[in-house]
C-alpha cells in the first residue's frame, strides 16, 4: 500500500467541531413554512465575541474573510445576526434546478469575529425540504 503525505492541508483536515450546530431543521427532514431556523454555539456569545452569518441555498466565505467577500449585488440569502435564530415566512424555490429539487434546501451557520470576518472553519451545516 502507498502513503501519499498530505502536506499544505492545514489544521481542520479531519477535525469536526461542535463549536456551532444548527438545531432546527434537523439535517434531511420535511418541513412546512414559515419555519425558525435554530443553532446554537459554544463559547462563543454574540454580539460580544462576534455575530453569526447565516447562507441559504449558498457557500460562505473562506476563513478570515467577511461579507465583503461578496459583491455587494451578490447577498442574496445571506444573512448577519446576533440572534440564535432566524425566521423565514416563505422559502424561495431553487432557480435552475431539476424540478424535483426546487423545494430541497442547505443552510450553513458560521461565526464571525468583531470585526466581521469569519472565524477559522467552523460551520453548522443542516439540509431539508419544504413540503408545499
Amino acid at each position: 500500500m502507498l502513503a501519499l503525505p498530505l502536506t499544505g492541508c492545514g489544521p481542520y483536515l479531519f477535525r469536526q467541531s461542535d463549536r456551532v450546530a444548527i438545531t432546527y431543521p434537523v439535517i434531511y427532514s420535511t418541513v412546512r413554512e414559515p419555519l425558525t431556523i435554530r443553532w446554537r454555539a459554544s463559547d462563543f456569545s454574540a454580539p460580544a465575541d462576534g455575530h453569526f452569518a447565516l447562507f441559504i441555498d449558498r457557500d460562505p466565505m473562506p476563513p478570515g474573510s467577511g461579507i465583503d467577500y461578496f459583491d455587494s449585488r451578490d447577498r442574496d440569502g445571506i444573512h448577519v445576526l446576533d440572534a440564535s435564530s432566524f425566521h423565514v415566512d416563505v422559502m424561495a424555490r431553487q432557480v435552475g434546478v431539476d424540478p424535483a429539487e426546487q423545494d430541497h434546501h442547505d443552510v450553513t451557520v458560521v461565526l464571525l469575529d468583531r470585526d466581521g470576518k469569519r472565524l477559522g472553519e467552523y460551520a453548522a451545516f443542516t439540509e431539508f425540504t419544504v413540503r408545499r
